[in-house]
């Protein structure tokens, strides 16, 4: 099977096109190829299928087209799902071609081979790559593989006037100069085709046209190269004419030298065993190009330097390193030209014989590396187009090249693989405070350690200038520099240096300096946020900009090492960073606040949205209109609700302390109905301490009511029932300022309490039936469905079967309501009344007919509590039976559930379970 990307999309089978149906196939398809090998992510399927927001069922469609497409390739069976991803296997492609064509012809010993090659590599372009219909991503890459086809094209040339047939390259020379005018060698090479050809006039006529369009277009004058071509050709150069010997006779002669450039190991080097595996396997395997990209102070060049070092005897031709400088704080990035002239002088080469132009200096350098084994460290680089210029010809080399820039286009045009690294666990970070400090000092103040490694986030710089202060002063305990980090105000104080190189605060600036204003902006307003992490609607909002505008400057940022990805549109900052890019936000103060406002709101209204949705109730607090801005997330149904919740809770809770007392309430309200859903009552319970002290500082009197009646809902299953009496009480007394809703609630559960404390039927029965009026008068059907559920259940328990006909009516009510209201997680309850109800009326049939109903609904919408609730139910029906088999199997199943969340509940159900009589 053949795939085709350069131009319009085909598939092949036995030379007969497999059809493909859909855009989404054809960017899915094409993805694959692009990085055919290698795992093709879900984020990235969603990003090149869909170029503005995915809709919210992106990663089930990506899902769906990849089985779509494993059917339409099923001859070959080349498509592996691998992990969140799939990966294309054994593609056979025009660009897999396309790229081996142009390695063979850089090595290849002659220039008919090299020509014969190139010409067989272009050929299989058929257009633009995909034909221009592959989406922003795809596009993005088409252009670098324009580029890639474009050097070849020259390479192409430079091979067919090498062997003379200048005459026959005229008119395609001219033509490539024309459609592509700001790659100015085009013309240089027409140049020189129309001097062999014995038109200097016509050449130089050539230069000035491009130097009036030049002049015209972009304000500027041809490169130096081209310069020198004019010149040349002005002076009737000799060195123009054919067999002209461009690469100087030393090559030969100093070939034995093998250079060794690699600066001495950096002291203090531990843990990275994972990176430096990775590496080893890479340099072993058929790499021949690695990225090592990560943060400033995450130690890339330590890392590099120590595994260059150990890999040397494998480079037996010669080791190359050079910092490219391209975040240094004195001045600008070293450019390629500077270093290919310090590379070749390395092989014994003088700086009098090299040739003049800067494209045979690097022509001369793949040339000399073409048949040795040379490793090349590129350090510091800024960018791909840095280090590209650097990369060695012939299979024998291996570069390593770091940058707190990912290179991708490293990726996509040279096939470089990326060792991402990250900052160093608890235990590497105790490593290298024990090879700085001694095992020792490390040993005695474990307290210390962790204090000091917590504060430094593992980010090896930090660490390394904690340990050196320490190191310097022995006697001074590890808890004494423990405390400096502690007691300085401004974070990143305690690591400021005098040497720019080793300041904290200094290095993270170089990254930033790199970076466009609205990268710049968002990375500041990002210090604004709490943690743990950030989505992509939430940085939106931070930003105040729409999420097509913001994703790619989060892909700048993560592209600069600024930020993290763990999870699609999930955004991590490491604290040190977050410290920094606050104290950044906090030099606009007015900024910050707006920022933190639409933060705010979207954190507010999502979260109000997604609790509604996930169980009604019918009162959401009142935000007013949404500001301009703020993004609201549009949840498409419930379990997107939940999971939303889910996941965003750890950010909620940080909020929550951080916010205003209107805010931090608001904030609290959204957050139980994920806690009661699965059932984490202690942090229910603490998340609305704090709200009812904002509520009273507010003097708001229904919310100090709702914290009240959920602190004491709560405490009956924490077996706190003083707690759960007080807090009861202290909303009774509050029920004069009360509206009649807030009535409703508190003798509601008021109810609930007597019920399950006091097991007092008859009182609870009189405050549910006060509930039930107070609802009637506010007009809520949620609050009268609570209380004719609760009637029902309560006459149910009183053990007067005349009144269990009552008990069923008040439940089929409360049903009725909660149907019309679509309240289906409120129903669950319900249904396990009515199962009890027939239980007592002796339908035995009935009862468990209904309870498997609650049951089946509990689990379509993975409330998980609500399960577990009917399962406590259903074993109690099967001991009153004495089927007590059935009653542990139900109850052990129900324990299981809450272990996890609601360890009280769980042990109260194992009481029961140890109370039930042997088998």
């Amino acid at each position: 099977m053949e795939f085709r990307v350069l131009g319009p999309l085909e598939v092949l089978h036995d030379g007969v096109e497999v059809p493909l149906r859909g855009p989404l196939q054809r960017r899915a398809l094409a993805v694959l190829i692009l990085d055919a090998g290698l795992t093709v992510p879900m984020h990235r399927f969603i990003a090149a299928m869909w170029d503005g927001e995915p809709p919210a069922t992106a990663r089930r469609q990506v899902q769906n087209t990849v089985a779509a497409l494993r059917r339409a390739l099923a001859a070959a069976d080349p498509i592996e799902q691998a992990g969140d991803g799939y990966r294309l296997l054994h593609a056979r492609s025009d660009l897999s071609l396309f790229k081996a064509e142009v390695a063979q012809a850089k090595s290849a010993s002659d220039a008919e081979s090299a020509a014969q090659l190139l010409t067989t590599a272009l050929e299989r372009w058929r257009g633009p790559v995909l034909a221009g219909h592959g989406g922003d991503l795809i596009a993005s890459i088409g252009v670098g593989l324009e580029e890639s086809r474009l050097d070849a094209a020259e390479a192409r040339f430079d091979a067919l006037l090498a062997l003379g047939r200048h005459r026959e390259t005229v008119d395609e020379l001219r033509a490539a100069a024309a459609a592509h005018p700001h790659r100015q060698q085009f013309t240089g090479r027409l140049m020189l085709a129309l001097y062999r050809c014995g038109d200097a006039a016509t050449a130089l006529r050539a230069y000035e046209d491009l130097r009036a369009r030049l002049a015209d277009e972009l304000g500027i004058d041809p490169d130096r190269t081209l310069r020198e071509t004019h010149t040349a050709i002005l002076r009737e150069d000799p060195g123009l004419d054919l067999h002209s010997a461009p690469v100087p006779p030393a090559t030969q002669s100093d070939s034995r030298i093998s250079p060794a450039l690699l600066p001495a190991a950096l002291p203090g080097f531990t843990g990275r065993e994972v990176e430096l595996d990775r590496l080893r396997a890479l340099a072993e395997g058929d790499a021949n190009l690695v990225v090592v990209a990560g943060t400033g102070g995450i130690g890339k060049t330590t890392l590099a330097v120590h595994w260059a070092r150990k890999a040397a005897d494998r480079f037996p031709d010669g080791q190359l390193y050079a910092d490219l400088q391209g975040f240094d704080p004195h001045g600008a990035a070293v450019r390629p030209e500077s270093v290919v002239r310090r590379f070749l002088e390395a092989f014994g080469i003088p700086a009098e014989r090299l040739p003049d132009s800067v494209a045979a200096q690097l022509d001369l350098y793949r040339n000399m590396l073409a048949d040795r084994r040379v490793l090349v460290v590129l350090d510091n680089a800024e960018d791909a187009a840095q280090v590209r210029p650097l990369l060695p010809g012939g299979p024998g080399n291996f570069t390593l090249a770091t940058s707190r820039n990912l290179l991708t286009g490293l990726a996509v045009t040279e096939g470089a693989d990326l060792v991402k690294l990250d900052v160093l666990d608890r235990e590497q970070a105790t490593l290298m405070l024990e090879q700085r400090v001694g095992a020792a000092r490390v040993a005695a103040e474990p307290d210390a350690v962790q204090r000091i490694i917590a504060v430094c986030g593992g980010l090896p710089l930090a660490l390394a200038i904690l340990a050196t202060r320490a190191a310097t002063q022995p006697r001074f305990p590890l808890g004494h520099f423990a405390d400096q980090l502690d007691g300085v105000e401004d974070g990143l104080g305690a690591f400021a240096e005098d040497d720019p190189l080793t300041d904290v605060r200094a290095v993270f600036s170089w990254s930033i300096a790199s970076l466009g204003d609205e990268a710049a902006r968002l990375f500041r307003l990002l210090g604004l946020h709490p943690g743990p992490h950030c989505t992509l609607a939430a940085a939106a909002s931070l930003a105040g900009r729409p999420i097509a505008a913001v994703r790619p400057l989060l892909s700048r940022l993560l592209a600069a090492s600024l930020i993290g990805e763990p999870l699609p549109d999930r955004y991590t900052v490491h604290d040190l960073l977050r410290v920094y890019a606050g104290e950044l936000a906090a030099e606009n103060p007015e900024e910050a606040a707006e920022a933190t406002g639409r933060m705010l709101d979207h954190y507010l209204r999502s979260g109000c949205v997604a609790a509604e949705l996930v169980t009604p109730r019918g009162r959401v607090p009142d935000l007013g209109r949404v500001p301009p801005g703020v993004l609201v997330v549009p949840f498409p149904d419930r379990p997107a609700a939940l999971a939303w919740l889910a996941a965003e809770y750890p950010v909620v809770l940080n909020l929550i302390e951080q916010s205003a007392d209107d805010a931090a309430w608001n904030l609290a309200w959204t957050t139980v109905t994920y806690l009661n859903n699965r059932a984490r009552r202690l942090e229910i319970i603490r998340t609305q301490r704090r709200a009812l002290s904002a509520a009273e500082r507010l003097r708001d009197v229904s919310k100090q009511l709702y914290s009240h009646r959920m602190i004491a809902n709560q405490s009956i299953y924490t077996g706190d029932t003083d707690a759960s009496e007080e807090h009861l009480g202290r909303a009774l007394a509050l029920c004069e300022a009360a509206d009649d809703l807030d009535r409703g609630n508190v003798n509601h559960h008021f109810a609930l309490f007597v019920l399950n404390v006091k097991a007092d039927y008859a009182k609870a029965l009189e405050h549910e039936r006060v509930a039930l009026e107070a609802f009637k008068a506010a007009g809520s059907e949620l609050g009268q469905a609570d209380a004719r559920n609760g009637i029902g259940r309560l006459l149910a328990h009183l053990d007067l079967p005349e009144r269990l006909d009552e008990a069923l009516a008040s439940c089929e009510e409360a049903i009725a309501l909660l149907e019309g209201l679509g309240n289906q997680e409120a129903q669950i309850q319900v249904w396990d009344s009515i199962a009890y109800i027939h239980h007592r009326s002796g339908r035995t049939a009935e009862a468990f007919a209904v309870f498997e109903r609650a049951i089946a609904i509990a689990r379509s919408l993975n409330a998980v509590t609500n399960e577990a609730e009917v399962f406590v139910s259903l074993g109690r029906v099967y001991a009153d039976l004495g089927r007590t088999a059935e009653a542990r199997a139900s109850w052990v199943w129900a324990s299981e559930i809450l272990e996890a969340s609601e360890p009280f509940g769980a042990a109260n159900i194992r009481k029961m379970i140890d109370g039930l009589p042997n088998a």
